[in-house]
């Protein structure tokens, strides 16, 4: 079982807002442990999972008005 992780950076200002990217993103991915860093300048996005979709989390993010790039 080999568990990747995927940083991304995102424009999240608030709480609501992460929050509110974070349900969706367990509906879509309910395997996937997803957070944020809201203290980080890039306002990351961390996700962990076996397997990861990186276009469906960013198109998720997107559906919600915030700019999503992967973090290299």
């Amino acid at each position: 079982m080999n568990i990747m992780v995927i940083i991304f950076r995102t424009t999240v200002l608030t709480k609501i807002q992460a929050r509110k990217i974070l349900e969706r993103l367990a509906v879509k991915y309910p395997i996937a442990k997803c957070n944020f860093d809201l203290d980080d300048c890039d306002k990351i996005l961390r996700v962990e999972s076996e397997e990861i979709f990186v276009d469906g989390i960013v198109e998720a993010v997107l559906s919600c008005n915030i700019q999503c790039e992967i973090l290299e």
